[in-house]
């Protein structure tokens, strides 16, 4: 059930940022030290997609050229237990951080 939800928490995120302008992209990549909601949230996702979960990990998958084609093609089945198992400790630390609309409420993007 953790990891299901886990995985269910990253999907939504994805499912969010892949409608994302290139303005709320560059707003978050602005961020020197981001909301810790927002941090969190992206963290997850930069280590669904291999990168580790700090700020300087998300601001290199933001940065990547194909940003919007890596939300889309991320097959969240085929994600390594190990990145699973950290983004369930994420969400057991912090379940408030994946409650997307209020996270949206502080960053567009996040």
């Amino acid at each position: 059930p953790e990891v299901a939800l886990a995985l269910d928490g990253v999907q939504e995120a994805l499912q969010k940022l892949d409608g994302l302008r290139k303005h709320s992209i560059a707003e978050v990549k602005a961020y020197a030290r981001p909301p810790p909601a927002v941090e969190t949230v992206m963290g997850a996702v930069a280590m669904a997609h291999g990168f580790g979960g700090g700020w300087v990990d998300v601001k290199k998958l933001l940065s990547h050229s194909a940003i919007h084609r890596l939300f889309q093609d991320l097959d969240l089945d085929k994600v390594p237990q190990s990145r699973v198992k950290r983004i369930s400790g994420l969400i057991s630390l912090h379940p408030e951080h994946f409650e997307l609309d209020r996270v949206r409420k502080i960053s567009e993007a996040g």
